[in-house]
Order: structure tokens, then C-alpha cells, then sequence
């Protein structure tokens, strides 16, 4: 078998591909924490990614995903769920969802690139629907439950498992431009269950809302090493 020694080293300063081999010999929380960050930058802009969680998300090849990151803050450029209100076809069926997997993914560093896992995300379907489907993805935006432990009217059971980084008001309210623009609310990949026109977000207090697709709002993507 193959014998894993590691210096320890903080987050920000250990490259992807070494952060991917600690992540693939079951060490990572052996290194970091939860929240610790790390910085990329896509595009022209830097932003901050933390650590939401270990050995929470499902690999599409059947094992358990060693790090789940997600941005501190949001990206500066608002975006909507689709450029009309609605929510048929649910997430993997929205303008976002293809901005995502296409143009963002693209402009990422290519040294994290290589590194992303698949995992399988579970999402209402759309259309009022409460059937959960389960669609293999590298980029997600997170579900209500994953950020808010609890579902509400506007959103399905079984959309995933929380996450323990966003337990706090404090860790859900989020800034535009990493951080230094202004608070702002965040869409969530929960399509509303009583509307065929929303997604849910995160408004600008932390709290769980739903609006109207067409809405232009802040993107928080997260994704697994």
C-alpha cells in the first residue's frame, strides 16, 4: 500500500494537487478545519473559497467526496436562474446551471480544474414537483437544506444534508465582489415546490426566501475535492 507523509501546511499556501492527494488519503481533517480558507482567482477577480465540510458529499463513483468548498462571499457580477421566471426543468434545467458547468468552470485554474470530483447533488425537479432527482456535477450552488438544516414551504425534503459551516446568520450573509461590495442575497438550486417561477436564495439577512427565476442575485458555487 501506498504510504502518505505529509508536512502540514495552512490552506492558502498548499497547492491543489497536494490538497487532492491529502483529500484522497482521508487526511484532510487531519490537516484544516472547518472555514479555513483559500484563495483563486477567475477571470479578473480574486475569490475566497472556505471549507464547508469533509466526507460530506457522495462521489458519482460511489465513495465519499474528502473536502466540499464553497465561497466566503459572492462573485461580483449578479446573475439570474433564467432569463424568464421559471423553474421548469429545475436546476440542471436552468441558464445558471449551464453558465456554471460551461463559462464558469472553464475560467477556473486549471491546476483545480484537474482535481474537481463528480458528485451526485439530489434537487427537487421542478414544475411544483417534490420527485428528487440525482444529477452528477463538478460546480454546484447549494440547496436550502445544505445551508439551512430544516426545508420550508418553498422547498423539497431530500435535497441533501446540511452543512455545518453555514449554522450561523454570520456565515449566510454574503457581500458581493469577495467580500467588499454590499450584502446581498444568494440563489440556492431549490426550486420552489408552490411555484412554477422561483428558486430559493439566501436574502441579504441569511434567511431562506424564494423569488422569482428572472431575478438578478449573487452567486455562491461550491464544489468537491
Amino acid at each position: 500500500a501506498k504510504v502518505y507523509t505529509f508536512q502540514v501546511f495552512p490552506l492558502a499556501e498548499t497547492t491543489w494537487a497536494q490538497i487532492a492527494e491529502i483529500s484522497e488519503a482521508g487526511k484532510a481533517p487531519d490537516m484544516w478545519s472547518i472555514g479555513d480558507e483559500k484563495d483563486i482567482i477567475v477571470g479578473d477577480e480574486t475569490l475566497t473559497l472556505v471549507i464547508v465540510d469533509f466526507n460530506h458529499d457522495d462521489t458519482t463513483g460511489g465513495d465519499k467526496a474528502g473536502i466540499t468548498f464553497g465561497l466566503k462571499n459572492l462573485m461580483a457580477e449578479t446573475r439570474a436562474m433564467n432569463g424568464t421566471g421559471t423553474n421548469v426543468g429545475g436546476f440542471t434545467g436552468s441558464a445558471m446551471y449551464t453558465w456554471l458547468q460551461g463559462e464558469l468552470l472553464a475560467n477556473l485554474p486549471e491546476e483545480l480544474q484537474s482535481v474537481l470530483k463528480l458528485v451526485d447533488k439530489k434537487t427537487s425537479a421542478g414544475s411544483k414537483s417534490t420527485t428528487i432527482n440525482t444529477d452528477s456535477m463538478k460546480i454546484f450552488l447549494f440547496s436550502s437544506i445544505e445551508i439551512f438544516g430544516t426545508t420550508t414551504s418553498a422547498s423539497a425534503k431530500g435535497e441533501g444534508e446540511h452543512y455545518p459551516y453555514f449554522s450561523t446568520i454570520t456565515k449566510r450573509k454574503k457581500y458581493i465582489s469577495n467580500g467588499v461590495g454590499a450584502v446581498n442575497g444568494w440563489w440556492l438550486r431549490s426550486p420552489d415546490v408552490s411555484f412554477n417561477s422561483n428558486f430559493n436564495l439566501t436574502n441579504h439577512n441569511g434567511f431562506n426566501i424564494s423569488y422569482n427565476a428572472s431575478g438578478l442575485y449573487g452567486v455562491c458555487f461550491g464544489f468537491c475535492v
